[in-house]
């Protein structure tokens, strides 16, 4: 959240010299040690960067899709989708692979108008086993037919994140 704000890297003289904002930002953002708003377009409507809060509350904020800000227009409809997979592993001294495990995620940039549903079709969805999805999926429609349906946050996301199951050993590179 941090880094949307101040749209740099965050460093400790960023927050000392904007300590009012952070202090606000944590304030909505957790409440009696709960997650409250968290969502980035929610927050941003909220608390703007000259570090006061705003005298309305955020439409985003009471919506039924806060992660989605309202009245967005573009002129070019467009939404990217990446495939990331992670791998992390374990090699012994003698070359033998001891731990290895591979988590993947879809990562989607959208910039469309309006309230879009998007659904995507997964192939091998069996495979998917614990997942962590984004608020926007649609969880029924997922486990019903497979197809990650979703209304995709303005700007980047993580949609859905899981563990690859590796189907074969790994013993050395």
């Amino acid at each position: 959240m941090l880094k949307i704000y101040f749209m740099a890297v965050v460093s400790p003289a960023h927050i000392k010299r904007n300590f009012s904002l952070v202090y606000q930002l944590l304030e909505e953002m957790v409440y009696n040690g709960f997650p409250c708003t968290v969502e980035p377009n929610a927050m941003q409507q909220m608390i703007n960067n000259h570090a006061h809060l705003s005298t309305t509350l955020a439409r985003g904020a009471t919506s039924v899709t806060p992660w989605r800000k309202s009245g967005v227009n573009y002129a070019h409809n467009e939404i990217f989708f990446d495939v990331v997979e992670e791998i992390d592993a374990i090699v012994s001294s003698s070359g033998m692979t001891t731990m290895q495990r591979v988590n993947a995620s879809i990562q989607v940039i959208c910039h469309l108008s309006g309230y879009p549903e998007v659904v995507v079709g997964l192939a091998k969805r069996d495979a998917i086993k614990a997942i962590s999805m984004h608020p926007s999926v649609k969880v029924g429609v997922f486990h019903g037919t497979g197809n990650l349906a979703f209304v995709p946050p303005d700007g980047e996301t993580v949609p859905l994140f899981f563990p690859v199951t590796l189907f074969f050993p790994v013993f050395g590179f």
